[in-house]
């Protein structure tokens, strides 16, 4: 339960990395929440938690956030997310108000000691 609110999510499954992620929006379209677990079920941690994506602010509305799995690199540390945002925030920063929108996200591994090395 997330005490900021949430709009619905969308969850795909990386199979690079062998992890799902899960991306939502809290209440503006520049409060966005992007999370990771080795099941669909959990446990849930949190990669990314914006308060200001794509200088949008909070005005407004994020509709929807995803990363289609067919848009996802062989290595699964390049991914393209398709998002949808709506209202005034939506308009500022990268003007992304009523638009079909692509955005690159390039991901970076923190070493862990349960991960198995290349």
């Amino acid at each position: 339960m997330d005490a900021h609110g949430i709009t619905p999510g969308a969850v795909v499954y990386n199979p690079a990395l062998q992890r799902f992620l899960l991306t939502c929006f809290h209440v503006g379209p520049g409060q966005l929440g992007v999370f990771d677990a080795p099941a669909p079920w959990g446990p849930w941690t949190t990669v990314a938690y914006y308060e200001d994506w794509g200088r949008m602010g909070i005005a407004g509305e994020g509709l929807s956030c995803a990363f289609p799995q067919k848009w996802i690199s062989a290595d699964g540390l390049t991914l393209w997310s398709v998002f949808s945002v709506y209202g005034e925030g939506a308009k500022q920063g990268i003007n992304a108000h009523d638009k079909f929108n692509l955005a690159k996200a390039t991901l970076t591994l923190n070493p862990s000691p349960d991960r198995e090395k290349p």
